[in-house]
């Protein structure tokens, strides 16, 4: 299995913008399943897929070589 794209709710104890609280990964999302993914080049050295995929109001796009 490849890597796991995770999103993670952030409400912070204390501060908003630099701490992360020990209990973070409580609230979490995978995001396993692509929306789309896409054979950009395919050659005889390497091959590139882009993969999209949404969480909410995002988009994700990922370029692997």
């Amino acid at each position: 299995m490849g890597n796991l794209l995770q999103a993670f709710r952030d409400k912070p104890k204390q501060w908003d913008a630099w701490n992360i609280d020990e209990d973070f990964e409580k609230e979490h999302w995978d995001l396993d399943k692509a929306d789309e993914v896409t054979l950009v080049e395919s050659g005889p050295l390497r091959a590139i897929l882009r993969v999209k995929n949404h969480f909410q109001n995002s988009t994700l796009c990922a370029t692997s070589r």
